[in-house]
């Protein structure tokens, strides 16, 4: 018996042995209650929880009690936790401590505050632990001068230097805070800081965006000897903004060996490459992953969302889903985000089911809000109010995806109402619905609505306008004009903005033509950073908008030199300078700049490409474009990029080259609504108007939405062909989606479609409603009065104009000078030409340049049309084009020629207009040589499947009798349009070949082509030259063509050269020819051929009455002796 029990008696051995006994096993109890809440076991811990009870653990053992409120909060049951707690006969620090860091746990850290409170009121002081719960409540809640009573009562108690957890928690607090500095402090006075305390640190400048702090911290942990762990690893990479500092610690975590065993930092490591642009490595790094989850998968969409890839984040969505993941919530935000950057609604519909089905909606107000998003993107306005208005709970971030839509798609008036109206249901804005009101305000130009929401940003909301919003401010003056104010904005910000918001200005300069306040801000932006070329592309804009082309091209020269000298290889900054020279129309430079690029070692990128494809579009320059593409193809980055696909369409439209854009069109991935506009402009404006529609409505059959852009060009097609109808409808459409209301661009292609139909009134209807009129308005309604003759109206709307505080530029001008060329109103042009001079518009508008030019050689007055020509600071081929076809108007195709020729002479290259004026000027001389040699520069010049330079080279030929080459020409045609098959039967019936005229008609008919009025005056006219009178009476019936006078005058000569005189002369009166000269003087040249005196004479006596006894114009005498009608000439 051990010798300690010896003088005890029985009970009380027996006694202590039990208490022994209760002991252990409640240590026991603890320990299985510990695991329990390691492990989550809620089930376990509550079957313990009937054990303890039952055996009567809770009414004299604190440590059981602690242990199971300790358990039941870890595993979040924080009702049963606090029951067990209030039910303690007793309560000490551990049991307080349990609670309080269940609270902290499940994110209710006010709880927590509250129990510290009731903890100290029960005379308890809290310990190092405590601190330490609740200093996290604090940093969750923003409990900031809490936080700072316990910091001081820690330092009070001297528990900072003796507890590194406890310094931990208070640099994470203070981190939370975003108070840095004091975060930095405590970090400071720990007396041996371990690698949480680094991580710590790192992870706070990391979150508020301190990044170059946060790489000092981490050069620093590493050169004391601490080696950086996984969580190290993965904050740093947050941090990491450059593609080279990423590749670095790339290579560092692979040496550690943390990357096989981390699919955490993996995930990190294609957050950073996707965030630095570097989506290639990301993908790398995607693949070279044994496994991926879920996280990995979403990383790598929100990778290719965040910049643009819409395509690639789409197609990555279905790879997930075929690999058997289900997206959550935040995958689906991501690839939301991408249809919507796309505007593939079709795909959004499908995924917006998805979410349906798998039931996610619920009350996550974040998913409801990226499908309004998504369809407010992909312009579906209606469809997005709809989803709007079924969110059960809307927030703040709803209304603010609703308020930019509208924003982004010119609804502005809308979008402060829905502001209005958020505010009205109890929601306060936060500072992204401040930003997206304040963008608004800039896109309407509300100066004053800007402020007052501005102002009341901290004034009722308590919210600290951030650099973003003082960018919206300087957005907002500068976009109206206001400078003074701009600057007012600036000086508050101590003229610390950064380098965007100067960009922003200059912008705004560049719209003003602010010069002054533009170099201001350039000079500001290259104190932030002397390498920026996109400082000199936005002054390059500002010197181009007012003229000064030369300083534009020095400064872009500048900045080239500048690329050079650093040696820089930096593909963004060569991208902005080649989209400096495209922006400003210096093509050639941008080509030049292009070559220069590669030749210093860089690799164009999918940017740079699609940017020198649009100047290879502007130039018209085909040939280049499709060596371009085959380096494209060769290099393997075209990828799914939509941009580049778009970039090739437009190319080959704008060229000419219709099969070839119609070909990529339907290679291309994922088809928008930007690929099917590219095609639908280019046959627009190469005057295929038809072609332009049917693509249209393709468009609409693969169930691609129109937007603005489009509906313009389309409404465009209409006006040249003459569709009111369609054009009509279209209105309806627009009307119907809302896009009119405030989109002055599309209001002004509605005008002009009516205008060009004819319809002046309901033109003048829409301009009287537009809320928004410009001068872009005023040109297209006058445009249309003078293209109708309305030459008297068309002067009142200049007036209009005018008195409204709109100055006449130089379409306005070109549109009046057309008018007064019409009707040979000399006078009235000159007085025009001394406005235009008087304004100062001669050096500044090549378009007016053209236009006097045009005036004075329609009229006749070449030698003044050479004058203005040669005044002229730039004699482009625009204004050479109105004088080469002046000259050959008016019978003078030598001259024509010769100035053709002059042109070549002073280095202005040809264009298409040129090379067809030129043509007609040989054909009409019978120039067979020199017509030669204009085909072959059009060989040269990759025109030669134009099919205007076509029908005029075929036109040309059969001028000169060279019908085997016209047909040849004709033959190889890429597309045969009805103006082309009309040259051709034109140049068979000239030389006599009626019955081959008309059989090209028959074959015309089989390509589905049917004759629009000028080849049906031909085909009369042909039948007309072999006396097919039956035939040109048939196919005046056949196509609901309304007869012109022309028209008339071929369907009476037939009667006429067939001897038929009295069918002839009751055709005449029937259609109301006989009051017409030409019809008459027909009909005798038939009497002559036919000897027919008697009907001679009488058509002779007519046709002296209609011209009131005038002999200017009457037949040759040989003529009149024929027919026996010399007396009564005499005696008239």
């Amino acid at each position: 018996m051990d010798p300690a029990f010896a003088h005890m008696t029985m009970s009380t051995r027996t006694e202590l042995l039990t208490t022994h006994q209760k002991f252990q096993e409640s240590l026991d109890l603890v320990a299985q209650l510990k695991a329990c809440a390691q492990q989550k076991d809620l089930n376990r811990g509550g079957r313990l929880h009937v054990e303890i009870s039952r055996k009567g653990f809770l009414k004299n053992n604190i440590f059981v009690g602690s242990a199971l409120v300790s358990m039941y909060a870890k595993c979040g049951a924080l009702v049963k936790a606090q029951k067990v707690f209030d039910d303690l006969p007793f309560r000490n620090l551990v049991s307080w401590n349990g609670l309080i860091a269940g609270y902290v746990q499940e994110g209710l850290g006010e709880q927590a505050l509250i129990c510290l409170h009731r903890l100290q009121e029960d005379g308890l002081s809290p310990d190092a632990r405590t601190f330490t719960c609740v200093l996290k409540a604090c940093g969750t809640i923003g409990a900031v001068e809490t936080g700072k009573e316990l910091y001081a009562k820690i330092v009070r108690d001297g528990l900072l230097g003796l507890d590194i957890v406890l310094g931990n928690a208070l640099i994470d607090m203070f981190a939370k805070f975003g108070a840095l500095a004091r975060a930095q402090q405590v970090f400071d006075e720990l007396p041996v800081p371990n690698i949480v305390s680094w991580n710590t640190l790192i992870a706070g400048f990391c979150h508020h965006g301190c990044d170059m702090e946060a790489f000092k911290c981490f050069e620093k942990m590493k050169y004391e000897g601490l080696c950086p762990d996984v969580v190290t690893f993965s904050c740093i990479l947050m941090a990491c903004g450059n593609v080279e500092i990423g590749q670095k610690i790339h290579d560092e975590i692979c040496r550690s060996g943390f990357l096989m065993r981390s699919c955490w930092l993996c995930t990190e490591l294609v957050h950073m490459y996707a965030k630095c642009g570097a989506l290639a490595k990301a993908q790398e790094v995607f693949d070279q992953l044994s496994t991926h989850d879920l996280v990995t998968w979403t990383a790598l969409i929100t990778g290719y969302c965040q910049h643009d890839y819409g395509e690639h984040a789409i197609e990555c969505f279905g790879q997930m889903r075929r690999e058997g993941f289900s997206p959550d919530a935040v995958t689906f935000v991501s690839v939301l985000k991408a249809c919507g950057s796309i505007g593939v609604i079709e795909k959004g519909e499908e995924i917006h089911a998805e979410i349906i089905r798998e039931g996610l909606f619920g009350e996550v107000v974040v998913l409801w809000s990226a499908i309004v998003d998504m369809y407010m993107k992909c312009g579906a306005l209606g469809k997005a109010r709809e989803i709007f208005n079924e969110i059960p709970s809307r927030d703040v971030i709803s209304w603010t995806a609703l308020i930019s839509g509208y924003c982004d798609h010119g609804h502005g008036e809308e979008a402060l109402r829905c502001f209005g109206q958020m505010k009205s249901e109890g929601l306060s804005p936060d500072a992204v619905s401040f930003t997206c009101i304040l963008r608004t305000c800039s896109s309407m130009g509300a100066a004053e609505k800007g402020q007052f929401y501005f102002n009341s940003m901290s004034m009722s909301y308590g919210i600290i306008p951030t650099a973003e919003h003082h960018m919206c401010m300087v957005n907002l003056f500068g976009h109206v004009g206001q400078f003074g104010r701009v600057m007012e904005v600036l000086e508050k910000i101590c003229f610390s903005a950064d380098v965007s918001m100067w960009f922003a200005l200059m912008q705004s300069c560049q719209k003003w033509g602010n010069v002054k306040v533009g170099r201001l801000a350039f000079e500001h932006a290259l104190r932030l950073n002397k390498d920026t070329i996109l400082a000199y592309v936005y002054m390059c804009n500002i010197y181009a908008a007012v003229g000064m082309h030369e300083e534009a091209r020095r400064l872009l020269a500048k900045a080239q030199q500048l690329l050079l000298e650093r040696s820089a290889q930096d593909v963004v900054a060569w991208n902005n300078l080649i989209t400096g020279y495209c922006q400003n129309e210096y093509n050639e430079d941008a080509l030049d700049c292009f070559e220069l690029m590669k030749q210093v070692g860089l690799s164009p990128d999918v940017v740079t490409f699609a940017c020198i494809l649009k100047a290879c579009s502007s130039m018209r320059a085909r040939e280049r474009g499709k060596k371009i593409h085959a380096e494209i193809i060769e290099k393997g980055i075209f990828g799914k990029s939509t941009a580049l696909w778009n970039a090739l369409v437009d190319m080959y439209a704008k060229c000419g080259a219709f099969v070839k854009a119609e070909s990529i069109l339907h290679e291309l991935p994922v088809c928008n609504c930007i690929s099917w506009t590219a095609l639908i402009t280019g046959y627009s404006q190469h005057g295929y108007a038809e072609e332009a529609l049917d693509c249209f409505e393709q468009m609409q059959h693969e169930g691609l939405h129109p937007d603005a852009v489009t509906f313009a060009c389309i409404l465009n097609a209409c006006g040249s062909l003459g569709a009111a109808d369609k054009g009509e409808m279209l209105h309806f459409e627009i009307v119907r989606l809302g896009l009119l209301e405030e989109d002055v661009v599309l209001g002004n292609a509605l005008v002009d479609m009516y205008a060009k139909c004819g319809l002046q009134t309901k033109a003048q209807h829409v301009f009287d409603e537009l809320p928004v009129r410009n001068v872009v308005s005023w040109n297209a309604l006058i445009t249309g009065y003078c293209q109708f003759g309305h030459c008297k109206k068309a002067f009142e709307v200049v007036e209009c104009m005018k008195h409204e505080g709109l100055l006449p530029d130089g379409v306005t001008f070109s549109a009046i000078l057309k008018v007064c060329g019409n009707i040979t109103a000399l006078e009235k042009g000159r007085e025009l030409f001394a406005e235009i001079v008087g304004e100062g518009l001669l050096d500044e508008e090549r378009i007016l340049a053209k236009s006097l030019v045009s005036m004075y050689a329609r009229s006749g007055a070449l030698a003044k049309a050479q004058l203005v020509l040669n005044r002229l600071p730039v004699q482009d081929v625009v204004s050479w084009n109105g004088l080469i076809s002046g000259f050959s108007q008016h019978g003078y195709d030598n001259e024509a020629v010769s100035c053709f020729k002059f042109m070549r002479s002073q280095g202005v290259a040809p264009n298409v207009t040129t090379f067809a004026y030129i043509l007609k000027a040989c054909g009409n001389m019978g120039a067979l040589d020199t017509g030669r040699e204009i085909h072959d520069d059009i060989v040269k010049e990759g025109l030669s499947e134009n099919d205007v330079l076509g029908s005029a080279l075929i036109d040309m030929y059969t001028k000169c009798g060279e019908l085997v080459k016209a047909q040849e020409l004709f033959d190889h045609l890429s597309i045969r349009s009805v103006v082309s098959w009309t040259t051709l039967m034109t140049g068979y019936y000239r030389l006599g070949y009626g019955e081959k005229a008309l059989s090209c008609f028959e074959q015309m008919k089989t390509e589905g082509l049917f004759p629009d009025s000028v080849a049906l005056s031909c085909l009369l006219k042909a039948c007309s030259s072999i006396g097919a009178t039956e035939k040109g009476q048939l196919l005046k019936a056949s196509y609901g063509i309304l007869p012109t006078l022309g028209h008339h005058i071929c369907f009476v000569n037939p009667f006429s050269h067939a001897g038929l005189f009295d069918k002839a002369i009751e055709a005449n009166q029937k259609v109301r020819l006989y009051h017409n000269l030409p019809a008459w003087f027909s009909f005798l040249c038939a009497c002559q051929s036919r000897g027919n005196g008697n009907l001679g004479r009488l058509a002779f006596e007519h046709a002296v009455s209609v011209y009131e006894g005038s002999v200017v114009a009457l037949p040759s005498p040989m003529l009149i002796k024929s027919i026996g009608c010399v007396e009564t000439l005499c005696s008239g």
